[in-house]
C-alpha cells in the first residue's frame, strides 16, 4: 500500500474493511466527525509517518483467509485531517 501527496512527515493512518465502502461518519480526534467511505466493522491496518516527499508506503503478507475476499481501504493524514480516495480490491 502506498500514500502520496500527504503531508510531509505526518501521520499517516490506513483502515480497512471487509463489509463494504458505505459511507460512515466517524469521530477521528482532532479531526473531528468524518465521512469515510467504509463500513463497520473497521480495523486499522498501520499508522507511520509520510516520508519529506508526502508518501507513506506499507508492505504485509496476505493470510490466507483474506484470499478470494474484497476489502476496502482509505488512508488519513492527520495533520491536514484529508481523507485518501477508497480502495477496493480482491485479494487473489
Amino acid at each position: 500500500m502506498k500514500t502520496k501527496r500527504g503531508t510531509s512527515g505526518g501521520l499517516v493512518s490506513i483502515g480497512m474493511s471487509f463489509a463494504g465502502n458505505q459511507v460512515t461518519q466517524i469521530n477521528v480526534g482532532g479531526c473531528g466527525l468524518l465521512d469515510v467511505s467504509l463500513q463497520y466493522p473497521i480495523q486499522l491496518v498501520v499508522s507511520g509517518s509520510a516520508d519529506s516527499n508526502g508518501e507513506f508506503s506499507y508492505q504485509a503478507p496476505i493470510p490466507p483467509p483474506a484470499t478470494g475476499r474484497t476489502i476496502y481501504f482509505q488512508a488519513l493524514d492527520f495533520a491536514s485531517c484529508t481523507l485518501s480516495n477508497a480502495v477496493t480490491t480482491v485479494v487473489l
